[in-house]
């Protein structure tokens, strides 16, 4: 049975996370008690002595659904108690959406659009990541084993042979020495400015030295896939992340069905709120974590000023999708631009739940192969020029 079937797919889409349960407990409450006129302070009490809370690993969030219960009773608005609270654990854009309902006299309709965004479309960006992480650790260990055989292993069986017949001709060793070898003047460059800024291990072999570094720096890369910067507390960061992400050839348009979830689910959050499409493009635009859905609600809103249509202004070539198209177009000719966004993030955060089981299932095979075939490889070149090796020293008399 592959992984994708027991770990890394149903990690991120059967049951999630605790945190991710807490707040879809929380919203969802918040926007039942809103909807039925009840007060949200005794709701979320009530919510506080569900079993629920009572599980392994729930006790902080307990917690803090307590503190945010004791905020809303000693007078404090909602908004003021989720960003005091929470503002770490909701999507960027939801407590600007909220504060905007507040002031507009229509935070029923908010609550319950952020809490089916919350329920739909929040465990997207951890599925991601889960795809994403498999690769990274299958490239990690192919580049720990690839480095044992080239640094320990390789050199010394092109030393055993070049001691045992110096004069026979084998491309096996060929290619066996130039794998041996520094791959290049650059490289070997690279190395010697490497040991001379670390003059406290001069002795060690330079190539050593440089594959140190780069399993090094595939640690960070892992770390940065599994575990990112966050978009509040390290922002310039987490852009400079986002925009690699939607440049990389397979994983750009993966990150970038992303962004678009995100982007149509701001712009439904501050339509709710009561805002005009111009002015949600712009809130949206400013609360958005995602870079390319930034980039895009900028555009959108710049076309909006322009007296585009809307729906003309959000299909763009790097968003075209003709279902999600026929949506905008269905929603812009019934004048419900509200109902247009939220089907799109709703279906759009299903295709992309699909494209990442899909990907798992041939991304696994296929690197598989591929490291096995690489460290394969290198095995049959020794194999080939020891059993070279032997067949010129039973022939030389």
């Amino acid at each position: 049975m592959l992984i994708h079937d027991t770990i890394l797919s149903q990690a991120a889409s059967v049951r999630p996370r605790r945190g991710q349960r807490a707040l879809q407990l929380i919203v969802g409450r918040l926007a039942t008690a809103v909807s039925c006129g009840l007060p949200m302070a005794a709701a979320l009490r009530a919510l506080e002595t569900e079993p629920e809370w009572s599980r392994p690993g729930m006790d902080r969030w307990r917690r803090r659904l307590a503190f945010l219960a004791g905020d809303l009773e000693a007078g404090a608005t909602l908004s003021e108690a989720l960003e005091r609270r929470l503002a770490d654990h909701l999507p960027a854009h939801v407590i600007p959406a909220v504060r905007a309902a507040e002031a507009a006299d229509c935070l029923p309709r908010v609550l319950a659009t952020v809490a089916n965004a919350l329920r739909t479309q929040r465990p997207l960006r951890r599925q991601l990541r889960a795809a994403l992480a498999y690769p990274a650790m299958q490239a990690l260990t192919l580049l720990f084993v690839l480095s044992g055989l080239l640094i320990f292993i390789v050199p010394r069986f092109v030393r055993m042979f070049d001691e045992l017949v110096p004069w026979h001709y084998s491309p096996y060793r060929q290619i066996l020495g130039l794998l041996s070898q520094p791959p290049g003047p650059v490289l070997l460059g690279l190395e010697r400015a490497f040991v001379a800024v670390i003059g406290a291990v001069t002795q060690t072999s330079p190539r050593l030295l440089l594959n140190a570094l780069v399993v090094v720096t595939a640690l960070v890369v892992l770390a940065a896939v599994l575990r990112p910067p966050h978009p509040r507390r390290h922002p310039r960061r987490r852009l400079h992340l986002d925009v690699v992400y939607s440049r990389l050839p397979v994983v750009g348009g993966f990150w970038r069905r992303l962004g678009l979830v995100e982007a149509a689910s701001a712009m439904g959050a501050f339509l709710a709120a009561g805002a005009d499409l111009a002015r949600a493009a712009r809130s949206a635009a400013e609360t958005v974590e995602t870079a390319w859905a930034r980039e895009h609600l900028r555009h959108f809103a710049a076309d909006l000023e322009a007296g585009r249509p809307w729906d003309e202004a959000w299909i763009t070539p790097r968003t075209s999708a003709p279902l999600c198209d026929w949506m905008i177009r269905n929603a812009a000719a019934r004048e419900r631009p509200l109902e247009g966004f939220q089907s799109v993030a709703d279906w759009t955060a299903d295709a992309l739940a699909r494209r990442c089981r899909c990907l798992m299932r041939w991304l696994e095979p296929v690197l598989i192969l591929a490291n096995g075939v690489i460290i394969g490889g290198v095995v049959m070149l020794v194999a080939g020029a020891l059993f070279d090796t032997l067949y010129a020293m039973v022939l030389t008399p």
